[in-house]
């Protein structure tokens, strides 16, 4: 496959935080989510891939809203529901093709097709008040959905069986699970204070790509008496 690249990022990120002040310039980061709150993320991955010497673009974005089902002390049990899938490529020998499922006709491409299922899709998680997820629930259902409407477009189109391959590891609730732990910002444990920095560093593997590293660097650049602003950056490559 050669060198597979995935890179994103995002800056000036404000952070509602449990109001639990150790000194006027310094704060405890918490996650302060209420019962029944939803927030909407929008997360977009751009990869870059090197095919028999063609550098192949792609970028996908997902339009996610996570709402609070359950506040326990320790933890929140989230409801996580896909409501727009945005996607982009560039091939050399293809041109440039891109899918909104807000917009376009899905019909047409079996990759758009699935794309298109995921919207509406729902799956739990349970993260507690570091950023740290424990569970995901559901995703592998997701997976399994896609796989058969995948299989009724393709029917015995040779490249299903990698497709199959792939998408039985990557959709499931391990996999998501990991994923999003390991993409999440885990706030420090310490209080923090203007120009506080900390790193996260982890890799895992993902079938047909090999080894994936990732790294998030975050620094506090404000402080005010409800929220804290944090700027990170972060990046994804394989081996």
């Amino acid at each position: 496959m050669g060198k597979f690249t995935r890179m994103f990022l995002a800056t000036g990120m404000v952070l509602a935080v449990a109001a639990s002040a150790v000194a006027a310039e310094s704060t405890l980061l918490r996650l302060k989510y209420e019962e029944g709150e939803t927030l909407t993320f929008k997360v977009t991955t751009m990869t870059l891939m090197n095919q028999m010497g063609m550098e192949v673009e792609q970028a996908q974005t997902q339009y996610m809203d996570q709402k609070v089902i359950e506040v326990t002390e320790d933890a929140y049990l989230l409801e996580m529901c896909i409501t727009r899938v945005i996607s982009k490529s560039n091939h050399p020998m293809q041109g440039e093709k891109s899918f909104d499922s807000d917009k376009d006709d899905p019909s047409e491409d079996p990759q758009n097709a699935a794309l298109a299922m995921m919207v509406g899709k729902k799956f739990t998680m349970r993260m507690d008040h570091l950023g740290r997820v424990h569970e995901v629930k559901g995703y592998s259902k997701i997976g399994e959905e896609l796989l058969k409407k995948l299989e009724e477009q393709m029917g015995d189109n040779p490249q299903f069986a990698m497709i199959k391959m792939m998408f039985q590891d990557m959709f499931s609730d391990k996999f998501m699970k990991k994923m999003m732990d390991q993409s999440n910002t885990h706030f420090p444990e310490e209080p923090v204070e203007v120009g506080t920095e900390w790193k996260m560093e982890s890799s895992f593997a993902i079938p047909m790509f090999g080894e994936l590293g990732m790294k998030l660097e975050h620094s506090v650049s404000a402080i005010t008496d409800e929220t804290v602003e944090i700027k990170f950056q972060g990046s994804m490559k394989s081996k």
